[in-house]
């Protein structure tokens, strides 16, 4: 140590401090390094040549925050959920969540939670956790009677919340402390992270659960223990059976399938994977957890009218020539908005860190094998890709931890981003910015329907009957030929019907109806809908 070092840290600092490897040499594990010594030590070596046996650690070249991260993953953990709560009791909710909350109602109302019902009829396109989940939260605030969006909601903030956990633990065992904190920042204040915390339908827990699946697996992996090996890779399987029950069985599918690529990577024999991976106590575990709803359901229901729906796999196609269109290449990477624009450093980190190696090819198998899957595949949507987000969210950590590495005030601009982001997506959440205008369009047309339905029928003519039949509170029968309206005066003590109807299609009501527009969506195109009054001529 020289002059200006034992002035800083005093004479006999040099003998009591262990070192640290780092590159070529060795550097000073001062575990009181702060914000004030820290700057003291950086400009001393901008400032005098220093031979390469004192190179600064980047693991201790950083705020005094970075000594406790515990402290510091629960004081985000509390942000986060703040952050990503907000406005979820006020924000209408959209279409696909309509879905989720109307179906819970319904299952509660009928005393039925084993199939799935959305406007009086079976609801045949997603499994059943995520209904259950949302009945559970209404139940603990007793409200099953009347289920509220952010019973729905308040299941994806809790594995939002989750998820930032586990991108913690996967960091400390892949990478080290330092990029495992920056990837809890950088997961925390994500775009993708943000809006899905703040939606019911079921893809946040879908990803929190996949996650979980696959982060068992790297813990059970690198585990020295047997009996943590075990217990850890049953908690995989129990993951992908709860993933399964979730949205289904497709992405731990991918994921359990790049598990088994990374081992075959690490050249391990087949009776070291099936020591590790314990595929016949694991299948079953998972089937106990997946099959029973299934097999009542088809009893219940009867094969025949699960055949062709989307519980039996009937999105499923393969397509090749998809590969071409490269979707699942760059649309994804909105999810980890603005996080994204460190990519170059990320891949400066895979080609230059040889020591994480080994992590960054699990990390890549997470994240490539599934946009390769899902590329040839039919199915074109951004947020299919939320269960991958956290290996994307490390490895561009990573690239932050590069791109901080020369310069201390790179470090600072950083954690003011992430504080910024976080406010701003605050506000975002209770001023309702940046959702579809939409949305709220929907919703002031719901509201005008529910206080019109007290007295007298609402009906959907060619409009998706999805938010209406929420906000209504009653079933709302659905029209495909106009003529049937006149078929519904004739049988209907009612002298009026409220419909809701694409705006453009009002012409072609039949002429015997007389309509007066009680309500119109400000859009102008083609996804204008009106709430008209409809009476018979006299």
């Amino acid at each position: 140590m020289d002059a200006a070092g034992r002035a800083i840290y005093g004479d006999k600092a040099e003998a009591s401090i262990p070192r640290i490897k780092y590159g070529a040499g060795y550097v000073q594990n001062i575990r009181s390094f702060n914000f004030d010594t820290g700057s003291k030590y950086f400009l001393h070596i901008l400032n005098n040549s220093q031979p390469e046996s004192i190179k600064p650690d980047l693991n201790i070249l950083v705020p005094s925050i970075f000594e406790n991260r515990l402290s510091l993953l629960i004081i985000v953990l509390i942000c986060s959920g703040i952050i990503f709560s907000a406005g979820t009791t006020t924000l209408p909710m959209d279409a696909h969540e309509v879905f989720v909350v109307q179906t819970t109602q319904e299952m509660h109302d009928r005393g039925n939670w084993l199939v799935p019902w959305f406007n009086d009829q079976p609801r045949l396109k997603k499994p059943p956790l995520n209904y259950w989940l949302t009945g559970a939260a209404a139940w603990l605030s007793r409200s099953l009677d009347n289920i509220q969006p952010w019973h729905g909601r308040v299941i994806s903030v809790m594995a939002g919340l989750a998820m930032l956990s586990l991108i913690y633990l996967l960091g400390l065992r892949l990478y080290n402390g330092r990029i495992a904190t920056l990837s809890v920042l950088v997961l925390a204040t994500s775009l993708g992270l943000f809006t899905y915390s703040h939606d019911a339908r079921p893809d946040m827990l879908y990803a929190f659960l996949c996650t979980a699946g696959y982060v068992a697996f790297t813990l059970a992996l690198y585990s020295q223990k047997n009996f943590n090996k075990k217990i850890l890779i049953y908690v995989m399987w129990a993951a992908y059976g709860l993933a399964t029950l979730s949205k289904g069985p497709h992405m731990p599918a991918i994921y359990l399938l790049a598990s088994l690529m990374f081992c075959f990577i690490r050249r391990m024999s087949w009776h070291e994977i099936i020591n590790l991976i314990k595929p016949v106590t694991g299948l079953i575990l998972f089937s106990l957890l997946t099959v029973p709803w299934w097999y009542n359901l088809n009893l219940e229901l009867g094969g025949a009218r699960l055949h062709e729906t989307q519980l039996s796999g009937s999105l499923f196609a393969i397509n090749f020539f998809n590969l071409f269109n490269f979707y699942y290449f760059y649309r994804p990477l909105l999810l980890l908005l603005p996080w994204a624009i460190f990519l170059p450093y990320t891949v400066k980190h895979i080609m230059s860190e040889k020591q994480y190696a080994g992590g960054n090819q699990l990390l890549l198998l997470y994240l490539l094998l599934p946009v390769l899957v899902l590329s040839i595949g039919n199915q074109q949507r951004w947020f299919y890709m939320l269960p991958s987000i956290v290996p994307a969210g490390l490895l561009l950590a990573a690239g932050v931890n590069i791109f901080i590495a020369d310069l201390k005030q790179r470090f600072n601009l950083v954690l003011i981003s992430t504080l910024v982001l976080g406010i701003a997506f605050a506000i975002a959440g209770y001023t309702h910015t940046g959702w579809s205008k939409d949305r709220f369009e929907y919703y002031n047309l719901a509201i005008r329907a529910h206080d019109l339905a007290k007295n007298d029928p609402v009906i959907i003519i060619g409009v998706n009957p999805d938010i209406y039949v929420y906000y209504t509170g009653v079933g709302i029968k659905q029209i495909k030929n106009p003529d049937e309206i006149v078929d519904l005066f004739q049988t209907s003590i009612h002298n009026r019907v409220y419909a809701i109807i694409n705006y453009r299609n009002i012409e072609s009501l039949p002429g015997s109806l007389n309509y007066t527009i009680l309500h119109k969506t400000a859009s102008l195109d083609s996804k204008s809908i009106a709430l008209i009054m409809l009476e018979r001529k006299t």
